[in-house]
């Protein structure tokens, strides 16, 4: 029976990618002008331009079993092209991200369950692994997105997600899964994987803390959810996407939402804490969840890197708290809060003292 051009040329595309020990990619959703992407032997190399007037490139990894971003690079020039070389940020990491699940308690007739505590029965931690076997690359206005499949976590399965965007120093890790179990809730934390000389936090004291990464990982409270890699060409930090990564909370107390050790560094969830009612995040069966994390890449060191993005007005965590004042799922009728911490910086609450939340920064006071 006679083949099709068509199926030849994707037969030796196959053909082609096994020989390399690489999977394949598809570029028929692409047509980007403002990020660029481009195949270079086993690894697939994307650049861009942030409104700093840097420039940062992502290489990731087309051999399966390898750390996903083989290299991650900026060069802090205003020119285009970059009159400064690319440096090294970091390179041979891979995103992590291990899902806790605990069963829903059911109510007949309410869908969405505040006054509930998976955490106090049966309980499944799950660490996400991938099986590359292909890469889609799409565009949409200024963003672009890959799509690494597939990613599997227990009844979970999906893809895994990398958006870059045009103008931004920002790199979103995004696990897009589904679940296939009813009557599920479930926390997930999200690691970058790798070696990492330094990693860098304030801690409650407003001091700079530094550590070389070692042992088990452990949690650590911090200032702004965020915690860096530091390393002579600058600072990778990472933090959580805006409200989504927490569940409904009567209170936000630091509850030592980050974590570090030789694994690496990443965010953590404290599966009991949080007030009497611990709901989770709602999975129901055949709904995709989206699980998320943000990288910033910086030139700077780490100390410069958090205080440009810290800002009231126009810093990475003002942005996040304030895209999440718009779509917060829960809050009690008796708080009233300050949305970028503007004035006094205070929220008034019912918990009879004042008490500062080193997450946000703004102060937590007794309404009387």
């Amino acid at each position: 029976m006679a083949m099709s051009g068509r199926y030849l040329s994707f037969c030796v595309l196959l053909l082609a990618a096994n020989a390399w020990g690489k999977v394949p990619v598809d570029l028929a959703e692409y047509g980007s002008q403002y990020v660029a992407v481009e195949e270079r032997e086993s690894t697939l190399v994307a650049t861009w331009m942030t409104k700093q007037g840097w420039t940062g490139s992502v290489t990731f990894s087309l051999e399966p079993g390898k750390p996903l971003f083989d290299k991650i690079e900026l060069a802090a020039d205003q020119g285009k092209p970059p009159q400064k070389p690319l440096l090294s940020l970091a390179s041979k990491i891979d995103p992590q991200f291990v899902i806790t699940t605990g069963v829903r308690k059911k109510v007949p007739g309410n869908r969405y369950i505040f006054f509930d505590k998976p955490a106090a029965g049966k309980t499944q931690r799950f660490p996400a692994t991938m099986e590359l076997s292909g890469v889609k690359v799409s565009s949409r206005g200024e963003r672009v997105t890959f799509q690494f499949s597939k990613m599997t976590a227990g009844p979970f399965s999906g893809d895994l997600l990398v958006h870059l965007y045009f103008g931004s120093a920002l790199v979103h890790i995004e696990a897009a899964l589904t679940n296939s179990s009813e009557d599920m809730a479930y926390i997930y934390d999200a690691l970058l994987v790798g070696e990492f000389g330094t990693v860098a936090w304030k801690d409650l004291t407003d001091r700079m803390q530094r550590v070389a990464p070692a042992g088990q990982m452990r949690a650590e409270a911090v200032r702004l959810r965020t915690m860096m890699a530091e390393g002579q060409n600058g600072t990778i930090a990472l933090f959580p996407p805006p409200h989504s990564w927490f569940f409904p909370r009567d209170r936000t107390d630091n509850l030592k939402f980050m974590q570090v050790g030789a694994l690496g560094f990443g965010l953590r969830q404290d599966p009991a804490g949080g007030g009497a009612f611990v709901p989770w995040i709602d999975a129901p069966a055949g709904k995709t969840q989206r699980m998320d994390f943000f990288l910033f890449l910086s030139p700077e060191n780490a100390e410069k890197t958090l205080a440009q993005n810290a800002g009231p007005s126009g810093g990475i965590y003002a942005q996040r708290f304030i895209q999440a004042a718009g779509g917060l799922s829960h809050i009690h009728q008796s708080l009233a809060f300050a949305v970028d911490c503007g004035g006094d910086g205070r929220q008034i609450g019912h918990a009879g003292v004042c008490q500062r939340d080193e997450g946000d920064g703004c102060e937590y006071c007794s309404s009387g």
